[in-house]
């Protein structure tokens, strides 16, 4: 993988993860007191709107990645490191739950896919880092 490759997916990963972490905080612990009640910080909208923006540049660095990096090392003869392999399982989830954040009305559907939408990305996060520190002998 080269340089400049590596730099934009750790930075695409980092504004991923930092925006739907921001989002995680902002909706728990900073609502505010409105008219009606207990309303979602003002901000809350601007922070989501962010991290729907990094959805193309994700599928994006994935694919540039597939191409470079995934596919040469499923096809490599030596072993596999089990976060790559765990990232390319976790990926479509992620994906897949977040476009159905957005397309779903059901609360109920909306509370299971946000779940899993937070499980993966977590997942996700700590696998990038350390599958992108770890060195290969």
């Amino acid at each position: 993988m080269k340089k400049t490759e590596r730099k934009i997916a750790i930075s695409i990963c980092l504004l991923a993860s930092f925006t739907g972490a921001l989002i995680l905080i902002i909706k728990n612990f900073f609502q505010i007191e409105g008219a009606f009640g207990i309303e979602p910080h003002f901000i809350l909208d601007e922070v989501k709107w962010a991290h729907y923006l990094m959805a193309p540049p994700l599928i994006f660095v994935f694919g540039l990645l597939w191409s470079d990096h995934i596919k040469v090392g499923l096809l490599a003869k030596k072993k596999r490191r089990r976060s790559g392999l765990l990232m390319i399982i976790l990926t479509p989830l992620l994906f897949i739950s977040g476009q159905s954040l957005l397309a779903l009305s059901s609360d109920l559907a909306r509370e299971v896919f946000e779940w899993v939408h937070i499980i993966t990305g977590a997942s996700f996060f700590i696998l990038f880092f350390i599958h992108s520190r770890k060195k290969t002998k």
